[in-house]
């Protein structure tokens, strides 16, 4: 029993100072006019957490009320604390880089009682990181090619009306990437072939519904992508519905 709780104090005790050793968010003070600089931000380390210290200097008291921000990549804590002439008023800000890479600016509204609104500003730069191929382009056609559809659904049709869709893919290296559309309905799909030696593109396909579907029937064929000549594992499914 005694050893049982020893080990329990020292979980315990290792909890406790991993919370004591959270670092509290870093402070900026900022005002209309004054941007808040967030610097250099990794993308790998993901969210930054910074407290906006800004000023009242009104001679009444601001009493906060609301916020806005445009960007879901913003995340605000408001302190609706009444602000006394002179105090700081604290709004918790957490930013999260993730593929955003380069220089940003983001704007905050804060809101007060009696309509007074406040526009506070703040800017950095997101140093970006690698991302598996997987993330962007997660369907895996073989010998390195990757794509973001497994298929096109080019959704409900009437006869000779059409359809847009775009396709990006990656390649391991720089390939020759064409396409080639299987079956009777083959004339309908319309599509350019890459660039060769492009490693990345966006591709626009465009289907034109044929004569002679009924409504609800479903039109169904495939495209073998050719990587330098060769065929890929899989295919890319074209799919759309007679309405």
């Amino acid at each position: 029993m005694r050893k049982y709780l020893i080990l329990a104090a020292l979980v315990i005790a290792a909890a406790a100072c991993r919370q004591g050793g959270a670092k509290a968010p870093a402070e900026i003070i900022a005002d209309e006019g004054i941007d808040a600089d967030f610097g250099l931000i990794p993308e790998q380390d993901g969210p930054r957490q910074i407290m906006l210290l800004i000023p009242n200097n009104s001679a009444d008291t601001l009493y906060p009320v609301d916020f806005y921000t445009r960007c879901l990549c913003t995340e605000v804590h408001l302190d609706r604390r009444a602000v006394a002439p002179g105090a700081m008023q604290k709004v918790q800000v957490v930013y999260n880089p993730a593929y955003r890479g380069g220089v940003f600016m983001e704007e905050i509204q804060l809101f007060y009682a009696g309509g007074m609104m406040k526009s506070i500003v703040f800017k950095g730069e997101v140093i970006p990181c690698e991302h598996p191929v997987e993330e962007n382009y997660p369907y895996d056609y073989g010998d390195g090619l990757h794509m973001t559809h497994s298929a096109l659904h080019f959704g409900l049709l009437k006869a000779g009306e059409r359809g847009d869709i775009f396709l990006r893919y990656t390649t391991e290296q720089k390939s020759t990437l064409t396409f080639e559309a299987i079956g009777p309905y083959a004339a309908n799909l319309s599509f350019r072939n890459p660039d060769s030696g492009h490693e990345s593109d966006s591709l626009h396909f465009r289907f034109t519904m044929p004569e002679g579907l009924a409504p609800s029937d479903t039109l169904i064929f495939k495209v073998q992508p050719y990587l330098d000549g060769k065929p890929t594992k899989e295919q890319l499914t074209i799919k759309a519905i007679g309405r």
